[in-house]
Parts: C-alpha cells; sequence; structure tokens
C-alpha cells in the first residue's frame, strides 16, 4: 500500500474518533483524552516527508486534534499557569534563541519547537482538566496497554512484529532486527528500538496498576487486575535492562505517594540507594553484563582506548563513557549549547580531540537524554528541562495530597512511571516513541494540578464567606 495512504488513513480515523467522541459526549477535552492514547496503536516508522522533517502519525493526529478542538462547543482552556507550565514556556524560549543564534531566523524552528514540546505537554494539559474525566480516559490508556503487551510478548516468542506485514519493516539504524537476550527477541513493537519500547511499556504498566488499585478498592471489575502481570510480562518482552529494573521504582513511587507518613524514610532510603549503585558502579556494571549475557555474547576483553587508557567497552558501560568523550564539550556549551543542527541528529557535531573523535564512531549514539540537552541547548536548557521534570513529581504529590480520594491512585501511579522515567533517561534519549507520551503525562500533571489549586481557593473562599457571614451575626 502506499506510504502516504498509511500514514493518512490513520490519522483520518484518529481525526474522525476523537471528532465523534466530542460531538456525542460534548465534552471535547475527555474525547481528546480517549483519542490520544489510540495514537500508539500506530508504528513510529509510519510517517510523512514534509518540507522540514518527517512528521509521524502522532504528532499529525494531536495537531489535528489541537486545531479541532478550538471550534467545537465546550471547548475550554484553562491559563492560569501552574510551575511546569513557567519551565515549559522556558525551555520553548532556550529552544528559540538557541536555534536562531546558531542559524539565523528560520520558520522552520519554531515549528520544530513547537511539536517536539508543546504538542504533547498541551495535549495533556487540555485532556486533563478534571479529575472526573479521567473515568472514561484509564480503560482506553490500559487497554492500549495491554495490545502493546500482547504484541511485545507475540514478538519475543515467535520472532515476528506483526505491525510489519503492514507497515513495512522497520528502520534499522545500526540496531538489527533480531537481537536476542536471555534466548528471547528484544521486541520493539510499533518503536525503533527495544529499549523505546521498555520505556513506553513502564509508563503504561503504570497505569495498568493505577487500573488494578481501582479493582483493589472495588471501584473497577476484577478484571482489570490481571492487566497488571499482562503488563509486566510486556516490559520484560522487551529485554531491556533499564526498565526492567525499573519496575520496582514504578512501586515505590506510588507507595510514597500514597503513604505520605513514610515519604521521608522512603526518599532517604532512595538516595542511599543510588549513592550506593554510584559508589560500587564497576561490581555493579560487571554484575549486569554477566546478567544481560554480554560477557558470554562478547570477548570479556573487548576494550576501547579513551582518555589515553584503555577501559572495557559494552552496552552498558557507554553510558558512562559518554561523559568521558564529552566532558570538555558539556562544560563548554555555555548558557544555549550547540543548537539542533549540530545535536539534532547523531553523531553529534561538537567540538572533540582526535582521540575523541575516533572513538565517536563506537560511541555514536549519545544514550543520555540530560547530556544531549545540554549539548544542543546549553545550560540553560538543561535547567528549564531538569525543572519541567521535577514541577511535574512536585504536582503529582500535590495532587495525591488534594481534598478526597479521588485523585490519589492517579497521581501515586503516575508519580511512579514519572521517577522511574526520569532515572530511565540518563540511559537513552528521549526520541518521541516514549518522549510523546513523557511530554502528555507532565501536561496532565498541570491540568489536574490547576483543578486541585483552584477547588482548594474555592474551599478556602466558601470557608472565608461563611465565617464572615458568622461574625456579622
Amino acid at each position: 500500500m502506499n506510504e502516504l495512504l498509511l500514514w493518512g488513513i490513520p490519522v483520518v480515523c484518529l481525526l474522525a474518533t476523537f471528532l465523534g467522541i466530542a460531538l456525542w459526549t460534548k465534552n471535547p477535552a475527555m474525547a481528546m483524552g480517549i483519542a490520544i492514547p489510540l495514537v500508539f496503536l500506530f508504528p513510529a516508522w509510519a510517517k510523512c516527508s514534509t518540507g522540514i522533517e518527517p512528521i509521524d502519525i502522532k504528532s499529525t493526529a494531536t495537531i489535528g486534534m489541537l486545531c479541532l478542538y478550538s471550534f467545537l462547543p465546550g471547548a475550554t482552556y484553562p491559563w492560569r499557569l501552574v510551575l511546569a507550565d513557567y519551565f515549559m514556556l522556558g525551555l520553548l524560549a532556550v529552544h528559540l534563541i538557541s536555534d536562531t543564534y546558531h542559524d539565523g531566523l528560520s520558520l522552520a524552528i519554531p515549528a520544530i519547537a513547537y511539536v517536539e514540546w508543546l504538542v504533547p505537554y498541551l495535549a495533556g494539559r487540555l485532556c486533563f482538566q478534571r479529575i472526573e474525566d479521567v473515568e472514561k480516559i484509564w480503560p482506553v490508556v490500559v487497554y492500549i496497554g495491554g495490545y502493546l503487551a500482547v504484541l511485545s510478548i507475540t514478538e519475543s516468542v515467535l520472532l515476528l512484529n506483526l505491525l510489519e506485514w503492514l507497515w513495512g519493516e522497520r528502520p534499522l539504524e545500526r540496531f538489527p532486527r533480531n537481537v536476542l537476550r536471555w534466548g528471547w527477541r528484544r521486541s520493539y513493537v510499533i518503536c525503533l528500538h527495544p529499549l523505546y519500547m521498555g520505556v513506553l511499556s513502564i509508563w503504561l504498566w503504570s497505569w495498568m496498576l493505577f487500573g488494578g488499585l481501582r479493582s483493589l478498592r472495588g471501584r473497577a471489575s476484577v478484571a482489570w487486575l490481571f492487566l497488571v502481570p499482562l503488563g509486566l510480562v510486556g516490559v520484560l518482552a522487551s529485554g531491556s535492562r533499564g526498565p526492567i529494573l525499573a519496575i520496582p521504582l514504578v512501586i515505590l513511587g506510588a507507595v510514597f505517594c500514597q503513604l505520605p507518613r513514610w515519604r521521608t524514610t522512603l526518599a532517604i532510603g532512595m538516595v542511599c540507594a543510588c549513592l550506593l549503585v554510584i559508589w560500587f558502579r564497576e561490581p555493579v556494571q560487571a554484575t549486569l553484563d554477566v546478567w544481560s549475557g554480554e560477557r558470554r555474547d562478547w570477548n570479556s576483553s573487548r576494550q576501547i582506548f579513551i582518555d589515553d587508557k584503555f577501559q572495557e567497552y559494552s552496552s552498558l558501560r557507554t553510558r558512562s563513557l559518554l561523559w568521558t568523550i564529552y566532558r570538555k564539550p558539556f562544560w563548554n556549551s555555555g548558557l544555549l549549547g550547540y543548537g539542533t543542527t549540530n545535536c539534532g541528529t547523531f553523531p553529534v557535531n561538537v567540538p572533540l580531540s582526535a582521540q575523541e573523535l575516533n572513538v565517536r564512531r563506537e560511541l555514536w549514539m549519545i544514550d543520555n537524554t540530560y547530556l544531549l540537552v545540554a549539548l544542543r541547548f546549553g545550560f540553560l536548557g538543561l535547567f528549564s528541562f531538569l525543572g519541567l521534570l521535577l514541577s511535574s513529581l512536585w504536582q503529582w504529590i500535590r495532587i495525591a495530597d488534594s481534598p478526597g480520594t479521588k485523585s490519589i491512585d492517579l497521581a501515586s501511579t503516575a508519580f511512579g512511571g514519572s521517577i522511574s522515567t526520569i532515572f530511565l533517561i540518563g540511559s537513552v534519549w528521549m526520541p518521541y516513541d516514549f518522549g510523546f507520551f513523557l511530554l502528555w503525562m507532565i501536561g496532565a500533571s498541570s491540568g489536574l494540578q490547576l483543578q486541585a489549586k483552584s477547588r482548594g481557593s474555592s474551599k478556602r473562599d466558601s470557608t472565608t464567606e461563611f465565617r464572615r457571614k458568622q461574625v456579622l451575626g
């Protein structure tokens, strides 16, 4: 089938679904919340070429929904800003200033910034304006998670990706199609790499955990509980060490929100655990290499010459070696970095020594989002990006602590998904495969935080008015 049709038909179907639900329910925000998870039914390599760069189904459909939303009856725009909004605006500003400084004025710069950062964030902010709408949204997200988990397990066991039958084979991008770990194929399903699929699966599993909590509280069918282990196996099928090791973080994050009295103890315990891992990183790395089979598959003496000495090299150790190569460019990136033109594709174009350039042939990809953001947008960009992530954590805690129990389960599992992703993107860059979902959920935290803030203000105003009437008799 024509490549344009394989991109266009899903986009039209998604927009029609959104429009139909919006007109039927007269609630465009909720309709968008139901329709946007459906974009994850389609593979990331289904794209359409544009004058700037190829655009995928997720971005196109979401932009279309945002445009249609503006003309629908009942559409609302909560313009009051919360903490994450300021960091998002800061990140957009740094993106525009940095790229304009390096490349000059161009309409492509705001277009890329809009699609990359604002589209998923704004969609999440509009979808989740009311906690009551989550009642209709969460089953769709959980069903999508279950669907992708089944596809992931099928691919891992049967060695076939069902989506490739229709949309063609996934672009290799230097990653072979049949990579085994623990004797099973690492599944990529809708993503361009199994690690991206693993991170996305962690997020979807956090929603399945939310469905399980609702079931345990008697607010949903017991059947939702069975999707929790299914999603867990889906994460395992990616064969990605990071997401598998992040599973306990999702649970700890949820417990952290659910039990306010234990937050200090849990926070101290998590910080101590991180410090221990950093302190004993060499034996930890060696253990993970053996666990994942790299010591069996590769020569254990595989080394790379870097920093004037030979150092042991494996796919895991590349993450720490990256700091050795890019240490000087990182500190020299300044306030605005080297720009998207130099750091938007791999390998990045930054000042390196002859030895470092030679090593870059092996370590061509920067599997660290924080390092990549710093090289691309400098210290201002890194500050804005870190602020965006941390402010979303704070907002989920505030939502969990808001009066009533309607929001605590969603906030706690979303906090778990957020904290695990914050750790995971230290070992992978942030493609749209899962970056879209992350930014969508950060936007969700802003939308729900604004509602919690507004309700708190209304309650205080009502209490003040009641007391004033009592005083006046």
